[in-house]
């Protein structure tokens, strides 16, 4: 089912905040409370989103909305291009080499070689570039494959919050599905990253920090979405 309008961008702020009562979503869409209340019931009616009550002392009930799995699927996902990349590198393994290997460390070897193909392709385009160059890049690289970042810095560190997995329903039965976000972001970084949140713990989102500061001159991020 392919979502646009108001129900997607019902969809997408509910990815974002999770629990938003229709008073938070009118605010950001600024329409009727009335209109919203709408599309949630047809929301609800197709299974994309829940609620929980929450307890007021006084005046009506007021819920707490959230997406269900079917209404996280129905945001951008990609399984066909992470199956037929981690095929392409799987398949130029050795036969030695493979048997070297646990099936768990020829697909992580496998993501890696993915996500470090990706950045390769996208640097040569850059010529090196500094480190808020890449950041941009970067930024601009996980948007197009479907994670919606949002890439903000807190002191001398850097967080990108992933607002979508595209592999969400791999990534719930797999964590390796994670080397590929966790190497590409080690690639373009020059260092290892340290995870703070992920969807496989609950979180609305996988949530990643720098542990070493990042010289980074002049704007410094948040930076939009692409």
């Amino acid at each position: 089912m392919i979502m646009e309008g108001t129900r997607l961008d019902i969809l997408l702020i509910l990815q974002r905040s999770p629990y938003s009562t229709v008073e938070d979503i009118t605010s950001q869409l600024d329409l009727a409370p009335a209109t919203v209340r709408r599309h949630l019931d047809i929301l609800q009616r197709d299974r994309m989103v829940a609620y929980v009550a929450l307890k007021n002392k006084v005046g009506r009930p007021e819920h707490a909305f959230y997406l269900t799995e079917t209404g996280q699927e129905t945001l951008p996902k990609d399984y066909g291009r992470l199956l037929a990349l981690l095929l392409e590198e799987l398949g130029k393994l050795s036969p030695g080499a493979a048997s070297d290997f646990s099936g768990k460390d020829a697909l992580e070897l496998a993501l890696r070689r993915v996500s470090e193909r990706e950045w390769a392709e996208r640097a040569r385009t850059m010529g090196g570039g500094q480190v808020e160059e890449r950041l941009k890049a970067l930024a601009t690289l996980l948007s197009e494959r479907g994670f919606r970042p949002v890439v903000e810095r807190e002191g001398d560190a850097i967080r990108f919050r992933l607002l979508n997995c595209p592999f969400r329903t791999a990534a719930l039965v797999s964590d390796l599905v994670c080397s590929f976000d966790r190497h590409l972001l080690t690639s373009v970084l020059g260092q290892e990253v340290i995870k703070e949140d992920c969807i496989r713990s609950g979180d609305p989102g996988c949530c990643y920090r720098t542990l070493q500061p990042l010289a980074l001159p002049g704007q410094a991020p948040p930076y939009p979405l692409p």
